[in-house]
């Protein structure tokens, strides 16, 4: 089955090539999974691109379908 969902809570939450958590879907449910320690009043970050994907592949589609040049620490 392929589908699409509006999870506008998740949508809030930003980009980084070096993220903090991982969004799992569920059924219709989409739930946020730490994939480290995150301390009292860090930024929670998601990666919008597939995260073993080359340094320019992720750059040009942040840039195509996001429009923005990441600036984290990985990049």
């Amino acid at each position: 089955l392929i589908g699409v969902g509006l999870f506008p809570l998740l949508a809030k939450i930003n980009h980084s090539c070096r993220p903090n958590c991982v969004p799992i879907f569920f059924g219709n449910k989409c739930y946020l999974r730490s994939i480290q320690k995150i301390t009292k009043n860090e930024e929670i970050l998601i990666s919008y691109t597939e995260l073993l994907a080359p340094y320019e592949e992720r750059r040009n589609e942040l840039k195509n379908t996001f429009f923005f040049d990441c600036k984290c620490p990985l990049c």
